[in-house]
């Protein structure tokens, strides 16, 4: 982006510039970084992160997870527990609805029919969320609600960009940014998973 815009100014202005036969073409250049982004794909790539070196960790799964994030309803600002206002309760519970609903019939869509299903519900250890999630539960009683999570309470995983910098710098010491990023990372292998490498027993792929 700008690096490459202030390069183009740069041999623009300057006439004795000449381009290097050591440099690789333009049109190369080009390939190498467009490779890395392949074409859109409705398929998961299982390596979006990289992180599958080894030839073994590349077997194919045929299932596709789908992770819905959904945040707290509005909550009380007054007081050090911040549960749920009224309003709160009615988008929990209306969220709820919603889900269930999801979950009604076979759905059908450009690609083909589908069933929707949900495995689990987690939440933070945060009331706020604790309420969320009681509510969104109560709605789909056969779906079952796994333990708190304290890894998944709200924080920074890193200093937010556009926005104040400096003001969080100023409120925020680096060592807790480090902790929050540690601790959201953490959070985030745990529920958007990735296949553990070999089948597990049975021949059925496992997802850890």
């Amino acid at each position: 982006g700008t690096a490459f815009v202030a390069g183009t100014a740069n041999l623009e202005t300057r006439n004795d510039t000449k381009p290097n036969p050591a440099w690789p073409a333009d049109q190369d250049v080009d390939a190498h970084f467009l490779s890395a982004a392949g074409k859109w794909s409705r398929e998961w790539n299982r390596d979006w992160d990289g992180c599958q070196s080894l030839a073994e960790d590349k077997q194919v799964v045929n299932k596709i997870r789908h992770v819905l994030l959904i945040r707290h309803g509005q909550y009380q600002l007054d007081g050090k527990q911040h549960g749920l206002t009224p309003l709160g309760v009615d988008q929990s519970q209306l969220t709820g609805a919603r889900l269930a609903a999801m979950t009604a019939g076979i759905k059908k869509d450009h690609y083909g029919e589908y069933k929707v299903k949900f495995t689990h519900i987690v939440s933070s250890n945060v009331l706020r969320a604790q309420q969320t999630a009681d509510h969104i539960a109560a709605a789909l009683p056969h779906v079952p609600r796994l333990e708190d999570d304290a890894l998944l309470a709200e924080g920074y995983p890193c200093v937010p960009h556009p926005g104040d910098r400096e003001g969080l710098l100023s409120r925020l010491k680096p060592e807790v940014l480090q902790k929050e990023a540690a601790r959201i990372e953490a959070a985030f292998r745990r529920h958007i998973t990735r296949r553990v490498a070999g089948p597990a027993p049975g021949g059925e792929a496992k997802q850890g």
